[in-house]
């Protein structure tokens, strides 16, 4: 396991330097959801696909955190969306698949 906290502060570090550097939000979202703060992670992953509308990793992710919190219906949405971004990418489908499947049982 990595050190997230650690990760945390550089990402903000980052974040200070570039404010729209959505990949710094990204990838500290990343470090929140493994540490188990959905919310957080959700904040970062969507304050990513604000500065870059098209960043199929932040949709992909949010809808992961989405998912782990149980709400699939918005954990369908953002890969859904993340699908018409980049229609090919298969890490998204199999997401999707299974968040599909959970919500039918």
């Amino acid at each position: 396991m990595g050190n997230y906290t650690q990760a945390i502060a550089d990402f903000n570090q980052a974040i200070r330097i570039d404010p729209n550097f959505a990949w710094a939000f990204n990838n500290r979202g990343y470090a929140y959801d493994h540490m188990g703060n959905y919310t957080q992670a959700i904040a970062d992953y969507s304050q990513a696909i604000r500065i870059d509308p098209n960043f199929v990793a932040a949709f992909n992710n949010r809808g992961l955190a989405h998912y782990d919190m149980g709400n699939l219906n918005l954990a369908i949405a953002d890969l859904e969306a993340a699908l018409r971004i980049d229609p090919n990418d298969e890490v998204v489908r199999r997401n999707l698949d299974i968040a599909r499947r959970q919500r039918r049982r």
